[in-house]
């Protein structure tokens, strides 16, 4: 007969007690990333970071506002009606702006700031590409007589590039609007 060897002491509560610790680890770093995407998701909520939607009077968060203040002179009396930032840790970063009198866009790039507006009355075209999917932006490019031409992006998500299109037909001729929706 067959018998099979004595057990090792300890070598099966060895076996058990890593599993209990892989398992604890795990959990540990499962319950870490959820923690931290709770914690990023309250810092975009408060207005610390931006959001992807296109934010709209009187829900802009002032840090958004006071980048466009610190860029842009904008005349006694004129608000930002529509803005959206692509910025990922800050609103200074980059973004897109519209009032009732110009639009105008901003951006960080190598550390160096680039920024741009167009009034109004300088618009000779608007030509719009609204996006139907959540991926992509849609784009309004603007020319203008006197400056290069300013390209914005405002992203379809809760319907916030055709609201900014709207405002835009109350200020701008209707000829001089063009819109291609691309699926």
């Amino acid at each position: 007969m067959v018998q099979n060897p004595p057990p090792v002491p300890g070598k099966a509560k060895m076996k058990r007690s890593f599993g209990r610790k892989l398992l604890r680890v795990s959990l540990f770093f499962i319950g870490f990333l959820v923690l931290l995407l709770l914690a990023f998701g309250t810092l975009i909520e408060l207005g610390f970071f931006p959001d992807t939607i296109t934010y709209q009077r009187p829900d802009i968060p002032e840090r958004a506002l006071a980048a466009v203040e610190e860029f842009f002179d904008l005349e006694e009396g004129e608000e930002v009606e529509y803005l959206y930032s692509m910025g990922f840790f800050s609103f200074r970063d980059d973004g897109q702006f519209v009032t009732d009198r110009r639009l105008g866009s901003w951006a960080q790039n190598n550390g160096e700031l680039w920024y741009q507006d167009c009034m109004f009355e300088d618009v000779v075209a608007l030509e719009v590409e609204l996006h139907e999917g959540l991926l992509d932006d849609s784009y309004f490019m603007v020319e203008t007589p006197d400056y290069e031409d300013l390209i914005l992006a405002f992203p379809p998500e809760q319907g916030g590039d055709r609201k900014v299109l709207g405002w835009l037909r109350r200020y701008l001729p209707a000829e001089i609007i063009s819109v291609e929706e691309v699926k």
